[in-house]
C-alpha cells in the first residue's frame, strides 16, 4: 500500500526510551536529511520577540534614506506621474527582497 517500508509499531514506553537518547534539538529530524523549512531569526528587545518582517522593514527604511539623495540626483521623480507611489513601490520591493534573501 505504501511505497516505503512502514516501521513496526512500538509501545509508548519504547518510544519514550528512544526519544530520551536523542538530543532535544535533533528530535524529529533524521540525521543527514535536509531541513525544508526556514528558521527565522527573531529580534529580542527587552524580552519581547519582534517579528523578522519588522526588522526587514526598518532595514528597508535605512536603505531608502541612503538612496533618496541618489534618486534626487538622477531625477527619479520626473520619470513618474506620481513620484510618492513610485517611492512607496521601491520601498515595498526592497522589503520583499530583504524578506526573500534572509
Amino acid at each position: 500500500m505504501f511505497p516505503w517500508p512502514v516501521p513496526a509499531r512500538r509501545s509508548s514506553s519504547q518510544a519514550l526510551r528512544s526519544l530520551r537518547r536523542v538530543p532535544v534539538w535533533n528530535r524529529g529530524i533524521p540525521c543527514g536529511d535536509i531541513i525544508m523549512t526556514q528558521t527565522f531569526r527573531e529580534l529580542i528587545i527587552g524580552g519581547v520577540l519582534v517579528a523578522p518582517i519588522l526588522s526587514y522593514a526598518v532595514a528597508a527604511v535605512a536603505i531608502i534614506i541612503v538612496l533618496r539623495p541618489l534618486l534626487h540626483l538622477i531625477r527619479f521623480s520626473s520619470f513618474f506621474s506620481n513620484p510618492s507611489i513610485a517611492e512607496l513601490s521601491l520601498y515595498v520591493a526592497i522589503v520583499g527582497l530583504l524578506a526573500l534573501s534572509f
